[in-house]
């Protein structure tokens, strides 16, 4: 008799696995033989603006410098008193052979909700390069945001509305064959994005209403709706000012006029 199995922690990789430069990886814990729901944290002799920890995973970015490493993940169970089992697991990031060709991408791989993200990219020791694919996919590889480039290398331009780890994906056909790569995208809560909470609203029947804008905020535009014209939806149309709304400095004021217009909002730019 054996026993019950005890709590422990296994990974999906081996020690000494290797990543090569400009590429990203990632390493899945999976918690065992305890009781649900499992919690899991992350430690590195990896330089922590080089990976990020969410979780069960531990992904290894694109922008890691070559060298040996280590990552140790620490699982917790929600037993009374809790059990907690550790594994480590080593790797490398190692260097591209001479003049092998490689997609890179430039930039941060962080953002925040309603920021304003830019990415560079581009392929190296090659030349005749043609980009067949970039796309931006959810974790379920769900086309997210659509991509454009009109430069080359492509910039990346692109404000993120919702938190998460998104994976950007590149496709090179090149003088040296096709080459790929892929990148975790990183987003977190917060920013203030196209509708930033509003500090302070005064409104008085008949005479419209007012508002500051919020620090480092610039009014993009003004839409009015009456009502709605078919299930749930609205018509809206922009609103033109002086005439429907004023900007003095910081305070943005809506008319009462403003095309006797139900509903009002407000779209906004945020500066740099």
């Amino acid at each position: 008799n054996m026993g019950p199995a005890s709590f422990g922690v296994s990974l999906n990789k081996s020690n000494g696995f290797e990543v090569q430069e400009g590429q990203s990886d990632a390493i899945v814990a999976t918690a065992g033989n305890g009781t649900a729901p499992y919690t899991y944290g992350w430690d590195s002799t990896l330089g922590a603006t080089h990976y990020t920890a969410s979780g069960d995973t531990f992904t290894i970015l694109a922008t890691a410098p070559t060298g040996s490493y280590s990552a140790t993940v620490t699982a917790t169970d929600s037993s009374d008193p809790v059990q907690e089992a550790q594994r480590t697991v080593t790797f490398s990031v190692v260097g591209l052979p001479p003049g092998q060709p490689a997609v890179v991408f430039s930039g941060s791989l962080s953002g925040t909700v309603g920021v304003r993200m830019e990415l560079t990219l581009g392929v190296t020791n090659t030349t005749l390069i043609e980009f067949q694919t970039v796309g931006l996919k959810d974790p379920l590889g769900v086309d997210y945001w659509e991509w454009d480039y009109s430069n080359f290398p492509p910039d990346f331009a692109f404000t993120p509305d919702q938190a998460g780890n998104w994976t950007l994906t590149a496709v090179a056909d090149t003088s040296s064959g096709i080459i790929t790569n892929g990148v975790t995208l990183t987003i977190s809560e917060g920013g203030g994005g196209d509708n930033p909470p509003i500090p302070a609203i005064t409104f008085m029947a008949g005479t419209g209403f007012s508002f500051e804008l919020p620090a480092g905020h610039t009014v993009a535009s003004v839409q009015g709706a009456d009502a709605a014209v078919a299930g749930d939806a609205f018509t809206w149309t922009d609103l033109s000012s002086p005439a429907d709304y004023e900007v003095v400095g910081s305070q943005v004021t809506i008319k009462s006029g403003a095309q006797g217009r139900r509903l009002i909002r407000v779209w906004f730019n945020i500066v740099p």
